[in-house]
């Protein structure tokens, strides 16, 4: 026995008829539901207190996850690559003989702008770590940046000290170690 299976496809004009119906099924809920009521509910009967328990403190607000990044406005740092903290090898940034690539210079103690290889990314240190792309031309199949993007929708944590930055991703499994070439 065959059985037919029929495809609808949504046109413009079926989705503004489809939207068209459940705007009216919407409105005439709401006149259904909100009519003129004249029933008064009775008032409560009094209910003597209860003495309580005094009321807890207010709880502190969370400190943030990171420190406060200091010292790090005008200085520019280079992806060297990604490690692997297991197996404590690095792979390194790929193509190594362009000098802008995967470069970041801090605006402000926290906030970087940089290239990946030719797309505009960002860094964002502090008070929660992020970082992305603001432009997205295919550089995917140039070098390893692809690498580099996985790893950014990721970051979680980053180290700085001895001239090293290590923004941590994959659960502190791996990070991208950026070292400083201009202070």
């Amino acid at each position: 026995m065959k059985t037919k299976i029929r495809q609808i496809t949504w046109t413009g004009k079926c989705m503004h008829d489809a939207a068209y119906l459940l705007a009216a099924g919407m409105l005439v809920l709401g006149c259904c539901c909100c009519g003129d009521h004249t029933t008064v509910p009775p008032e409560p009967e009094p209910v003597e207190p209860v003495a309580s328990a005094p009321e807890p403190p207010a709880p502190e607000p969370p400190a943030p996850e990171l420190p406060a990044p200091e010292h790090l406005t005008g200085t520019k740092w280079k992806l060297a690559g990604y490690f692997d903290v297991q197996s404590r090898i690095l792979t390194e940034a790929e193509p190594k003989n362009c000098e802008d690539c995967y470069t970041l210079v801090f605006e402000s103690d926290s906030v970087a702008w940089g290239y990946s290889i030719i797309n505009v990314m960002g860094l964002h240190l502090w008070p929660k770590l992020a970082m992305g792309i603001a432009t997205m031309v295919g550089d995917r199949h140039n070098g390893n940046a692809q690498l580099l993007y996985d790893a950014m929708r990721i970051v979680e944590s980053y180290a700085i000290e001895n001239g090293e930055m290590k923004i941590y991703y994959n659960n502190k499994r791996n990070y991208l170690l950026y070292k400083l070439v201009q202070q």
